[in-house]
């Protein structure tokens, strides 16, 4: 097994989709166009964070991905998406 390196992307479409539907075609160049922190999207997109805080709430990256976008939380996530970390 030393003779290979796989590496699996994972990243979540729903988000990806509505990004590209607004006329972006990168994560970074929506970021930057709406003052989103990019490291943030990223690992919301790529689920290593919980767009839910442990207040029970959107976190802030979250709330402008959302507003950017012009939808709701259910748009861009599914139940089990808004709690897990990859």
């Amino acid at each position: 097994m030393s003779d290979y390196s796989l590496k699996l992307t994972i990243r979540n479409a729903r988000i990806l989709r509505e990004i590209e539907k607004a006329g972006y075609s990168t994560q970074a160049e929506f970021a930057r166009a709406n003052d989103i922190n990019i490291q943030g999207l990223n690992n919301i997109v790529a689920m290593r964070e919980c767009p839910i805080g442990r207040d029970g709430r959107l976190t802030k990256t979250a709330q402008k991905l959302c507003d950017a976008l012009c939808v709701l939380p259910e748009d861009l996530w599914t139940e089990n998406q808004l709690f897990a970390r990859l």
